[in-house]
Order: structure tokens, then sequence, then C-alpha cells
């Protein structure tokens, strides 16, 4: 779990600006949000099987099988935080 709750601590400023901005382009910061095509959920549409790795990799197994879109805001945010710990700006495919 995120220090002093907050599911971007340890986040620099830009890291933060950047998922603001992948959340706005992916969903329009809607945490409901489901693309029709690819089956993409959540504010940064994770597709399941991305949602399911992190969760088990940031120790979150009780996230592993939940739709994204389900998820609370801040286990979304945790994730996409995690994410972007783990592997960088490199799942999203453009530049904010």
């Amino acid at each position: 779990v995120a220090v002093d709750g907050d599911p971007f601590a340890g986040l620099s400023w830009a890291d933060r600006q950047f998922l603001e901005c992948v959340k706005n382009r992916e969903s329009g910061g809607d945490y409901g949000a489901v693309n029709p095509s690819s089956g993409a959920g959540g504010a940064y549409q994770f597709l399941q099987n991305t949602w399911n790795n992190t969760a088990s990799h940031a120790g979150r197994g009780d996230l592993v099988g939940t739709p994204p879109q389900y998820a609370s805001p801040y286990d979304q945010d945790f994730l996409a935080a995690h994410l972007l710990q783990w592997y960088g700006r490199s799942p999203w495919s453009y530049s904010c």
C-alpha cells in the first residue's frame, strides 16, 4: 500500500503529470470507462492481462481477476503508478 494513502507516493512531479495526461487521453478521466473494441478498462485503459500482471507484481493479489473498471479509483491510480515505476512509460504508446 502506498505511503500516507497517496497512490502516487514515490513518483516525481513529471511522472505524476504523465499519468494525469494518460488518464485524460485514455478515458477522459472516467474510472469506469471500457473500450468496446479492446476490452481495456478503467481510467488508464488496462488490458486485463496487464492489470493482472501488475497487480500480482505489486503484491495486490486481491485485484487479480477484477476488471480494472470495477476497481476503486485509488487502486487504479496505484496500479498505474506501479506499472510506470516497473516498466516506465512504454506501456502507453504515445508521449504526454
